[in-house]
């Protein structure tokens, strides 16, 4: 897990995670006490500043979603992930022309 002030990505990581596929992330979400719901956002897809009341971790399982939260930005690739705190601003938009399918998770 890299950490970057209090932005933290968790990379996949295949020796202790298994393979990257849906099946594998989604029991790696489950063990971690997470629910879960699953999209594909297309390219061009943008998400500009919001918040959320909750606590969640995005996950990609394919394509490219550039993220921004504390003032950074970085661009998730799959088996990435991410926690983003409640009540914090963050933006997100798909990279290039795979779309990106995602979980959205959280413990609520």
């Amino acid at each position: 897990m890299s950490t970057t002030g209090k932005f933290q990505v968790e990379s996949w990581d295949e020796e202790r995670d298994g393979q990257l596929n849906e099946h594998n992330l989604k029991k790696k979400l489950h063990d971690q006490g997470y629910s879960f719901l699953r999209y594909t956002f297309p390219s061009g897809t943008d998400f500009p500043n919001h918040t959320h009341s909750y606590e969640k971790k995005d996950s990609i399982l394919t394509g490219q979603f550039r993220f921004a939260m504390f003032g950074q930005e970085v661009v998730l690739k799959p088996g990435d992930m991410v926690v983003v705190p409640a009540n914090v601003v963050h933006s997100a938009s798909v990279v290039g022309q795979d779309d990106v399918v995602f979980f959205d998770a959280s413990k609520e």
